[in-house]
């Protein structure tokens, strides 16, 4: 095969691996997902196969993605459960470590593995949880009036203007990821505009999902202008939701950092519980982020 045919078979098992085998583990992986994830790191992604009767089968898969200089993330982490056992899963994470050597390498872990990771050298610092925002598809939504006034629509061209609040979320730059997750089909992405300079002090993404939608990243300057950013994402949700949609509550998923005290006292006072919870952990000391102004971090899988 030449390179652009592998490139495309590589491509399509990863969408098998996010479409097929996230979903059935309940990740909940967004219905487009694969182009945002493969522009992210093409050459980033890495498969398992075993020989069975003369027949190969992917068996278990691993993200390493390199971002700039000095950082990568490790996700996408998962083996076959009929194949678990046979080392399989941690030759794929040696790989995938040993592709970001002399990097500060990420990872968002559930919790009953954070031995494991803790002794190939990775440290713990934070958690984060999955909520669900239930959006009510006929309900009536006010306006927000000045607030709301303040929010406008990002497209994929306009990608530039978000950029410095994505310092805020994530330490390194990552341009090719940013252009084509504000171009995944149905999507919707909003910022809130400062009173001074038209510059923006937050922005939101939410995006389909298996069964519902996927809210990420949501940074903002303040509370109030995250819940009218997640406001923004909620009218977006309606408004995208066909007439005979089922059902008529909306599954709308979040994952809040436990490091902003205002993003979680926002779910609980919403009554929202915890689906899960995952710990970010690092080899080489936490990331600079801005943790203040994380409302919801933008996908576990690639950080």
């Amino acid at each position: 095969q030449d390179g652009g045919e592998r490139e495309k078979d590589a491509e399509e098992e990863l969408d098998v691996v996010l479409l097929s085998w996230a979903k059935d583990l309940g990740w909940e992986p967004g219905t487009y997902d694969v182009d945002s994830f493969w522009a992210a790191d093409p050459e980033g992604f890495f498969v398992a196969e075993v020989e069975e009767a003369g027949e190969k089968t992917i068996v278990g898969s691993v993200s390493g993605i390199a971002y700039g200089d000095t950082f990568g993330f490790i996700g996408v982490y998962i083996v076959l459960e009929e194949y678990r056992g046979r080392g399989i899963g941690l030759a794929l994470f040696r790989h995938a470590l040993d592709r970001l050597k002399g990097r500060n390498v990420g990872l968002d872990a559930v919790l009953a593995q954070e031995g494991n990771y803790q002794k190939s050298g990775f440290v713990s610092y934070f958690r984060s949880s999955r909520y669900n925002f239930p959006v009510i598809k006929d309900a009536e939504v006010a306006s927000g009036g000045e607030a709301s006034a303040k929010v406008v629509r990002i497209l994929a061209d306009d990608y530039q203007r978000i950029l410095h609040c994505d310092t805020w979320v994530f330490p390194e730059t990552r341009e090719a990821f940013l252009k084509q997750w504000l171009s995944i089909p149905g999507s919707g992405t909003f910022g809130h505009v400062a009173d001074d300079d038209g510059e923006l002090n937050g922005y939101v993404s939410v995006r389909k999902s298996h069964t519902g939608w996927r809210i990420g990243p949501l940074v903002a300057d303040s509370r109030d202008i995250a819940e009218t950013l997640l406001d923004a994402a909620s009218r977006h949700v309606r408004e995208a939701s066909t007439v005979d949609e089922q059902p008529q509550s909306i599954n709308v998923y979040i994952d809040v950092p436990e490091t902003n005290k205002e993003a979680t006292d926002i779910v609980s006072s919403r009554g929202l519980l915890p689906l899960f919870t995952c710990i970010r952990m690092y080899t080489s000391g936490e990331a600079a982020l801005d943790n203040e102004r994380i409302y919801g971090i933008t996908t576990f899988e690639l950080g």
